[in-house]
């Protein structure tokens, strides 16, 4: 089974900081640095999670989301986003409902890691 996880993250520091910890914990990271790339990366490969920034040059996060929901290949993906934002912000989002949880911005190693292993037992939303 494919351990492969896309972070899409235009901060170089936090991409490279997801890599290493992702990489300690086994998995494979590919990064992109805006939603245009991410699109087209996710239509060639084959990843079981997507993090990514909400903030984002081009195509924002919560686009990247909708596309991603609306495509029976990636409908089932699990998202977490990285953002800035108080979670109350975050949750009147409408686009929230299509995520498994959100990293807060500065993040720990541990809170990183528990939302990545909280993505896979949360069910992907319909």
């Amino acid at each position: 089974m494919s351990r492969t996880v896309l972070v899409i993250e235009d901060d170089a520091d936090i991409r490279e900081l997801a890599i290493c910890l992702l990489e300690r914990a086994g998995f494979t990271a590919l990064t992109v640095d805006c939603g245009e790339a991410a699109l087209a990366l996710l239509a060639e490969t084959s990843v079981v999670l997507v993090i990514q920034d909400i903030m984002l040059p081009g195509i924002d996060g919560w686009e990247i989301v909708r596309r991603l929901r609306a495509e029976a290949a990636t409908a089932h993906l699990p998202v977490l986003v990285f953002t800035v934002h108080s979670e109350e912000v975050v949750l009147e989002h409408s686009g929230y409902a299509s995520v498994q949880g959100r990293i807060p911005k500065p993040f720990t190693r541990e809170a990183f890691l528990a939302a990545v292993e909280g993505a896979f037992a949360a069910e992907c939303p319909a």
